[in-house]
């Protein structure tokens, strides 16, 4: 009786968008195991382990509500403290605005927190744009 073996008949071609960069790691990486990309590719898919990013983006929405509330509130203080200047009540502002300190501070531990789940990089502050202006 002759040994068979067993190949798989239901094969799929599969396309992906990579970068040159990335396409030649894979074909770097495929060559120096002595295998096709293909058979890299089944390798990886068999024995890869994941790591995945939660998805916080339902968090960041909620950061960025809370910053927009926030940004209402100090509107409505400096419209009412502009509009009434003598008669402003500066007791009442500086409580609310005590209170809208504390919500920033739990803003920044909230984003903070997100920041040490693994989401988000601090990005490079801009560099201020040179006039155009010659003197």
């Amino acid at each position: 009786m002759k040994d068979t073996i067993e190949r798989p008949t239901d094969t799929v071609q599969i396309n992906a968008l990579v970068l040159r960069k990335q396409r030649d790691m894979l074909n770097a990486k495929a060559k120096a195991a002595n295998l096709t990309v293909s058979k890299f590719l089944q390798k990886l898919i068999e024995d890869a382990t994941v790591i995945s990013k939660p998805d916080l983006s339902a968090d960041i929405q909620k950061a960025n509500a809370w910053l927009g509330r926030i940004n209402g509130n100090i509107n409505m203080l400096s419209r009412w403290a502009n509009l009434y200047r003598e008669n402003a009540f500066a007791d009442l502002i500086l409580y609310r605005l005590a209170a809208i300190q504390n919500e920033v501070s739990e803003v920044a531990t909230f984003t903070t927190d997100l920041r040490t789940q693994g989401y988000g990089k601090r990005r490079k502050p801009r560099s201020p744009k040179k006039s155009k202006v010659t003197p």
